[in-house]
């Protein structure tokens, strides 16, 4: 599956990250940037930050039962990170993605968070 997440210029310099948790206390960072216009992965998982285009995208392959739940679209800021939740379904082969706003990373855009995935 492949998730994009758009956002405002102001943010172009902050780093971004992909966490999994229902909560976003309980989020767990998979896989975060490592610079702008690179690609950082874990292998299985990957995030790249496109700051010409104003968005980082998250591709996860080979995805199993185990990958269902709650994910979280972030970037991380001086205050507090702006985020959007995102659920990931996994149904005999379908690949259902819903989105739940948080914060304000779109700042200059219209909500719901401007993400969309790719299955």
């Amino acid at each position: 599956v492949h998730i994009t997440c758009t956002y405002a210029r102001y943010f172009s310099k902050f780093p971004k990250y992909w966490c999994k948790g229902r909560d976003w206390m309980s989020c767990t960072i998979l896989v975060q940037t490592m610079g702008h216009n690179m690609t950082t992965s874990d292998g299985r998982i990957s995030i790249t930050d496109n700051t010409k285009v104003r968005e980082f995208s998250v591709t996860m392959e080979h995805l199993t039962l185990n990958d269902e739940g709650w994910y979280w679209c972030a970037i991380r800021s001086a205050l507090i990170d702006m985020r959007s939740r995102v659920k990931l379904n996994i149904i005999e082969r379908n690949i259902i993605l819903t989105t739940i706003s948080y914060g304000t990373l779109c700042v200059g855009y219209s909500l719901p968070f401007c993400l969309s995935g790719v299955l």
